[in-house]
């Protein structure tokens, strides 16, 4: 039995603005994973507001948000990972 060859993140990896779809399925069926980069790029706009909303402050809560071993724990337990460099620790 041979080892399988070694895959490089150039037998993955796919743009959006210019996907050849036949040749991404391919890649995913031989390899069983993609990167598309730009996928989430029309969306940016909407999931800053979407984080920004989530780190708010909620009324009645200390706050908004903590750091934590981890990264950072908004009122709500959203965690994001790495903790803003401006958020104050506790």
């Amino acid at each position: 039995m041979t080892a399988p060859a070694a895959v490089s993140v150039e037998d993955l990896e796919f743009h959006a603005e210019r996907l050849d779809a036949r040749r991404a399925a391919e890649a995913y069926r031989e390899h069983g994973c993609l990167v598309i980069r730009g996928l989430m790029k029309p969306y940016l706009p909407e999931l800053v507001r979407d984080i920004e909303a989530t780190a708010a402050p909620v009324p009645g809560a200390a706050g908004a948000g903590e750091k934590i071993v981890e990264g950072w724990r908004t009122p709500d337990g959203t965690l994001f990972i790495p903790a803003p460099s401006q958020l104050p620790a506790r």
